[in-house]
């Protein structure tokens, strides 16, 4: 779960100019005494129709102990957030479900670290940004895709991709994109080694895409 407002919220949250509603806070706080983590900031989404409430935390750093604790996490969020006393000063995180006959629903969770929430964050306000960078290299690059959470560099052909992987052209686009996303990242997080090693980029080529796909984006996608 992503949207602008979401961002906006967790940098100020971050920067100190906004506080989380004590009751989150509360729960915030035994998550850090508990198990050690530094949580940021929460969004709240409805699945109606599975009758699922999803919680999305943004921490400090990606917690790496945590899907283990997952009941007991959310024990505590619907100890707090079901409450009616709580609703008014939740309703900025995000949507919650109204109980059926108090039967607590299925609990969806997303944990995201701080970084990979400013670069998601970052992507959706660049918007259809990124597609100025086939212009820049017409020779080059055939496209450039954001899909799944990721951005695919495609060139067109095989050997265009090892021989820019290997002479720096391709660090060189993934810095211009970089540069496109930085006036987005008010918390300047967003690196090139960021970018690799969250595995939010992938390089390709339009070559691999036909002969191995079809040239099909339900295939590739798949």
């Amino acid at each position: 779960m992503m949207s602008s407002n979401f961002l906006k919220q967790t940098v100020a949250i971050f920067k100190g100019e906004y506080q989380l509603p004590p009751a989150l806070a509360d729960v915030f706080g035994w998550l850090h005494n508990t198990h050690q983590v530094n949580p940021i900031n929460v969004a709240f989404e409805t699945i109606g129709s599975f009758y699922s409430q999803s919680i999305v935390i943004v921490f400090e750093a990606m917690p790496v102990k945590l899907w283990g604790h997952t009941d007991a996490i959310t024990a505590r969020f619907f100890e707090v957030i079901f409450k009616e006393e709580n609703r008014a000063t939740l309703a900025l995180h995000g949507h919650i479900l109204r109980l059926k006959q108090k039967k607590l629903p299925e609990a969806m969770f997303g944990f995201e670290s701080l970084e990979q929430h400013a670069l998601q964050g970052s992507v959706l306000l660049l918007g259809k940004g990124h597609e100025v960078l086939p212009t820049r290299y017409p020779d080059l690059l055939w496209n450039v895709r954001y899909a799944e959470k990721r951005f695919i560099i495609f060139y067109f052909t095989e050997q265009q991709r090892i021989e820019s992987d290997g002479n720096g052209t391709t660090d060189k686009i993934l810095n211009e994109l970089i540069q496109l996303l930085k006036p987005f990242d008010s918390l300047n997080l967003i690196t090139l080694d960021l970018l690799i090693n969250s595995s939010s980029v992938t390089v390709d080529s339009k070559e691999n895409y036909d002969k191995n796909f079809g040239g099909a984006d339900w295939m590739y996608f798949r």
